[in-house]
């Protein structure tokens, strides 16, 4: 059976890269991901319940997460392959780097260790949860991320980046056992003459620390996400918690104000509230018009249960997204 299509005709160079899945999925029993529960609940709970249909992946579809994976075997692999020679090659004394360990099963005294791409499963509400981290060294959890300047700019997965480490930490206690992790970027779309801006930034590769959350706070939500996926499971989707703006990745609503209400072409200004769009119409005597326009719906578009989810459909019929 044909698995994927190169319906854009991508090179065979790369077609055989992007068809290429070396991801060591897990065998256990009901099984669920750290990754499932930082999706929006609907979300989860659909694509979980989605069936294979047999239809040929595109493989145009999985260059982004092509090229994250692509970027963490690369620093994998250095690391265990390398990371001696290129440690004295940065400068680092011998004497550090022979207390470098990789993924030890026993360490000794002055070990520095440092574990990598290590998946754990753990049983909890009747499901088998599992994730893998990126790097730990000395106990510090760091996950590198492969995006947009965006991103960083907007701050909007942040509470997402901390969840997924306090995961990851709520797993392997014994290995990270530091209370705050690092993101590492590597920006994509980085551009050196944008530095000067607020808060773009300054390098193309980078870090933040975040704190993470109590093993107790974690396990909290943990138990509180697997309950809920069990209770909605089955249900009708009218039953389910529908995903909020938030959860959507939707913008703000633009308020348009129209001073001459039979001219709406082009609107006099915009506003981002509508307290200010109806201020505007008050002093200009009420005799204009104010709209919303609502903002566009984008986590739809990489949601892979939105060919079935029926807010998505009626997202698509109000004209709130694209897919």
């Amino acid at each position: 059976m044909q698995k994927y299509k190169n319906s854009t005709d991508i090179p065979l160079s790369m077609a055989i890269w992007l068809s290429t899945d070396n991801y060591d999925y897990s065998t256990a029993e009901n099984p669920i991901s750290v990754t499932d529960l930082l999706k929006p609940l609907k979300a989860t709970i659909l694509s979980r319940s989605i069936p294979d249909s047999g239809e040929p992946i595109d493989i145009a579809d999985l260059i982004q997460s092509k090229t994250g994976s692509a970027v963490h075997d690369g620093i994998d692999q250095a690391w265990k392959q390398n990371h001696k020679q290129a440690m004295l090659d940065l400068g680092y004394p011998d004497a550090v780097i022979r207390k470098m360990v990789i993924n030890p099963t026993i360490l000794v005294a002055d070990d520095i260790p440092i574990y990598m791409e290590v998946r754990t499963i753990k049983k909890i509400e009747g499901f088998h949860l599992g994730g893998k981290f990126d790097f730990v060294m000395e106990g510090q959890l760091e996950d590198f991320k492969t995006t947009g300047v965006y991103n960083y700019i907007n701050q909007g997965n942040a509470e997402s980046y901390i969840l997924q480490g306090s995961m990851y930490r709520w797993l392997n206690p014994d290995i990270i056992t530091n209370d705050h992790m690092k993101i590492t970027y590597l920006f994509t779309d980085w551009k050196a003459h944008e530095t000067s801006k607020n808060n773009y930034p300054p390098q193309r590769i980078m870090s933040q620390t975040f704190q993470l959350k109590s093993e107790a706070e974690t396990e909290i939500f943990i138990r509180t996400r697997l309950q809920s996926i069990k209770a909605f499971t089955g249900l009708s989707q009218s039953l389910m918690p529908e995903c909020n703006k938030t959860e959507l990745w939707q913008s703000d609503s633009v308020f348009k104000y129209y001073k001459d209400p039979t001219k709406t072409a082009r609107s006099t200004k915009n506003f981002t509230s509508l307290s200010e769009a109806n201020l505007r119409l008050t002093t200009d005597g009420n005799v204009g018009i104010v709209l919303e326009v609502k903002g566009e719906v984008k986590r739809c578009r990489y949601c892979n249960a939105s060919a079935i989810c029926l807010q998505a459909e009626n997202l698509q019929a109000a004209g709130l997204l694209t897919l």
